[in-house]
């Protein structure tokens, strides 16, 4: 019996951590005044379920507009903090070589996943959140499609079907 093999057709990358060294909440809570201490408290509070995703970011942003600090400026100077692996720009551009398809899928923050995939001339992508101002620049919110986890599989399986392809000709 010959074993079948899964031919990979497609390649779907994640943001923090995989195309970009840091962590772009870490650099976001920075600049907006969120202490790492109650970033992990609350990201412990959604581990264990006594919180949902929603009630998660908007604890999150209720801080950051307490604080008074994060306004459009802040959000950008975080996002010029946050450059690409230049290790990740080798491996899109292999993958590019390959003509494989490419996918950049985040849980991230739309501005920043849209310059990350424009820097990296990868045309799809997706981003979780999106940032609201007031007209006068302060933060207002996040704008959340859905859990991450449920947005990632949502849109994975979009991509999927916009090009024909199983989800196991995707490498994640």
């Amino acid at each position: 019996d010959r074993e079948c093999a899964t031919v990979i057709k497609a390649v779907v990358l994640d943001m923090d951590g995989t195309v970009l060294p840091v962590n772009s909440w870490q650099e976001l809570h920075r600049c907006c005044g969120l202490l790492e201490a109650e970033d992990q408290v609350m990201l412990r509070w959604y581990s264990e379920g006594a919180v949902s995703y929603r009630q998660w970011t908007d604890l999150i942003a209720s801080i950051y507009k307490t604080r008074g600090v994060a306004t459009r400026d802040a959000v950008r100077a975080a996002f010029d903090r946050c450059a690409v692996d230049p290790s990740a720009e080798e491996l899109v551009a292999d993958i590019q070589r390959r003509g494989l398809r490419l996918f950049l899928l985040s849980g991230g923050v739309d501005e920043l996943v849209g310059r990350v995939a424009d820097h990296l001339r990868i045309e799809e992508r997706a981003a979780n959140h999106r940032i609201e101002y007031a007209a006068d620049g302060r933060f207002e919110g996040f704008e959340i499609q859905a859990d991450d986890a449920q947005f990632k599989a949502m849109r994975l399986l979009a991509f999927c079907g916009r090009h024909g392809l199983s989800p196991h000709e995707c490498m994640c």
